[in-house]
């Protein structure tokens, strides 16, 4: 008995407009062999010429989708035998960021987590059938404003560098949900605030630190800007809050945030950051850390009129007051899932 020929029309469709996007115009055998590729025919089904068999019921569907793309104005037949994508529309136009969602969340059906260079790797081998690195450009430029957004709507968490797949669960099967899961179930609230920060890493803590310091500084000012600048070439400072006050005052607070599981932050590293907060005009400077400060580092910031330091039990107090990964209900201290995944 002939097996069903089982496809996905959206899926076909856009394999076909990535394959001819790819070159100036495509041969419609190629295409055709491209498509039987995704339906998986085996060789001796390509020979197979009979009414019913798979060959035929693909042709048929091939024929009649490329039928409905010129109709729909995303293909155009030339020389009777080749087609191309009309003048207006570019590979850039085919590889959409909401394509690209929808293959990541295909792809972590099969796959609990991966890391961000896997994720684009697979998506690259998915839409770059020529090789000609189009799409791979294409697909890091996009990838990363798609990866952002899973985040934000919960379909996936990050954890140590790779990308899990939320499976609606409080708490994962993962360090960072076993450390939720005990802060639950009665461990210290505050040790384990301080080692789900450590855990999440530098960009993570540069994030949650800008955004709690902001939060703490609103009750007071205005806050006009306020954005992360972390990263390979961030002069040491990781994060620019601008506010103004009720006279119209301007301050440009700088902010520098470390995570550190064992030891103290140093004078040399207090100093290193409290140079770089002049050299790049910061009219105020925090540094804010997982750790504490060494008492030398913690006697420059006091001799500063506009230095401070926060330490992880600061910290974890103002997470506190601003609910921010910490809340507390009937008099008791919890830790937020949601924050940290």
């Amino acid at each position: 008995m002939e097996k069903a020929l089982v496809y996905d029309k959206s899926a076909l469709r856009q394999r076909i407009l990535q394959f001819v996007g790819s070159r100036q115009k495509v041969e419609k055998r190629l295409i055709f062999e491209d498509c039987f590729r995704h339906f998986g025919l085996s060789a001796a089904e390509k020979k197979d010429k009979s009414f019913e068999s798979r060959m035929i019921k693909a042709k048929s569907v091939i024929g009649a989708l490329l039928s409905e793309m010129r109709r729909d104005g995303v293909l155009e037949l030339v020389d009777e035998y080749y087609y191309k994508l009309p003048q207006d529309m570019t590979v850039s136009d085919v590889i959409t960021e909401d394509k690209i969602e929808e293959f990541c969340k295909e792809i972590f059906k099969d796959n609990k987590s991966l890391t961000k260079k896997e994720i684009f790797a697979k998506c690259v081998s998915h839409f770059d059938r020529d090789g000609d690195g189009k799409e791979k450009e294409i697909i890091h430029r996009r990838g990363g404003n798609v990866l952002a957004r899973l985040l934000r709507s919960g379909a996936l968490y990050r954890e140590n560098g790779r990308y899990f797949r939320n499976d609606g669960e409080t708490f994962p099967d993962s360090d960072v949900g076993n450390c939720l899961r005990e802060a639950a179930e009665g461990a210290d609230v505050r040790k384990c605030f301080k080692i789900l920060l450590n855990m999440k890493g530098g960009e993570f803590f540069e994030e949650f630190s800008i955004g709690l310091i902001s939060a703490e500084i609103a009750k007071t000012s205005f806050v006009v800007k306020s954005e992360v600048t972390g990263g390979a070439d961030d002069n040491g400072i990781d994060g620019v809050i601008e506010t103004e006050d009720g006279f119209g005052f301007r301050e440009r607070v700088l902010v520098q945030a470390r995570t550190r599981a064992k030891g103290a932050i140093t004078l040399k590293e207090v100093r290193e950051f409290f140079g770089a907060m002049i050299s790049e005009k910061g009219t105020r400077g925090i540094f804010v850390t997982t750790a504490s400060f060494h008492s030398e580092a913690q006697k420059f910031m006091n001799r500063q009129r506009n230095l401070i330091g926060i330490d992880g039990d600061k910290l974890f107090s103002m997470a506190t007051e601003n609910t921010c990964g910490v809340t507390v209900v009937n008099g008791k201290t919890e830790l937020i899932p949601e924050k940290f995944l």
